[in-house]
């Protein structure tokens, strides 16, 4: 296959630093990561593209879901650049076999910087770096802490489940296997929003309520590397139908839209009897499994606009706002985010 047949899914956006000098993009593809550092010193005759840079990093340091969307959109544009020649130094690979995440996970760094000259970006040479130096620091791994009540596997204990071997190394795992168990796997790169994420499920996990009564993602257990450090969450499998997008809505009739609104706010209910703030309450963080129930996902907190507001942010205060406005988004067809989110798609 050459290289333009290559799918454009084939790296992630695992995170980023700051520092006074700049930012760094951190770019995976296959097994390799790429650290692209966007410093000021390095902007000539390009006003504009520094300011751009200056208002980023304002973003990266935010808590707003919609900043840190527009941070990913700013990395996304950096990477771009960089891109064809990484593949290049990443050859395509295939594999027959057992793989864990172990065999997946990074073997190869390398580092490059961004320079703009009259308002365009010049890519810099690539080299290589020592993929072992400072991996934690570079990733933003999380400390783990010691007592959570969900099982710890290493990265080798974790199999990878795939159905094209061709493109194992070219899209980012999400189902895996550990003890004959299907789980869905979820790497972890943020500090706050990971350990946030663990201590909600350890009480939805302390409180014993079963899944058909609490409809929610449950966690299976976590995943550390050799020095105990958090790599990642494994969660039970969903059979997902649907995502709630407004042309599922408007494909459901008003009765099993009243019967998601319903399960919904008992889920929240329930949640907040539990002492567990939902957080980024949106329509994007609810599925529908194939059996048509609704499931609030992704407790990790954030605020998008238009659904919570800032000050809210983190309280339940700001998920009964959330979920006022995720109830007219599902029953209302003139919902203005309804309306924007089909506006958009259409474009």
């Amino acid at each position: 296959m050459d290289e333009d047949s290559i799918p454009r899914n084939d790296y992630s956006l695992p995170g980023w630093g700051t520092g006074p000098e700049g930012v760094v993009i951190y770019v995976q593809i296959r097994n390799t990561q790429l650290n692209i550092y966007v410093n000021t010193e390095d902007f000539y005759r390009s006003p504009q593209a520094l300011e751009k840079l200056v208002s980023s990093k304002a973003k990266f340091l935010s808590d707003s879901s919609d900043d840190i969307a527009d941070a990913f959109d700013y990395c996304e544009e950096i990477a771009s650049y960089f891109l064809p020649a990484l593949r290049k130094l990443v050859p395509r690979q295939g594999h027959v076999g057992r793989i864990t995440l172990a065999d997946i996970a990074l073997h190869h760094s390398y580092q490059t910087r961004a320079t703009f000259h009259d308002e365009e970006l010049v890519p810099t040479l690539i080299t290589q770096e020592d993929p072992e130096e400072d991996e934690e620091d570079k990733c933003h791994f999380d400390a783990t802490p010691a007592d959570l009540p969900f099982p710890r596997f290493l990265m080798s204990d974790v199999e990878v489940l795939y159905e094209d071997p061709t493109a194992i190394f070219d899209v980012p795992a999400t189902k895996v296997m550990v003890r004959s168990q299907q789980l869905f796997w979820k790497p972890s790169w943020m500090s706050n929003e990971s350990l946030a994420g663990l201590e909600k499920y350890s009480k939805i996990h302390a409180s014993g309520v079963p899944a058909h009564e609490l409809r929610t993602s449950r966690l299976y257990g976590i995943v550390v590397n050799g020095k105990d450090v958090l790599r990642g969450q494994l969660y039970y499998w969903i059979d997902i139908g649907h995502h709630l997008t407004w042309h599922v809505l408007e494909r459901a009739s008003s009765e099993t839209r009243a019967k998601w609104v319903s399960r919904i706010r008992a889920t929240v209910s329930s949640l907040h009897a539990m002492g567990v703030v939902w957080g980024d309450v949106i329509a994007g963080n609810v599925i529908i499994d194939t059996d048509g129930n609704a499931i609030a996902i992704d407790f990790e907190g954030g605020a998008t606009k238009g659904w919570v507001d800032k000050e809210h942010m983190g309280t339940i205060k700001g998920d009964l706002q959330g979920l006022e406005t995720l109830v007219d988004y599902i029953l209302n067809d003139n919902c203005p985010l309804r309306v924007r989110d089909k506006e958009l798609d259409r474009e």
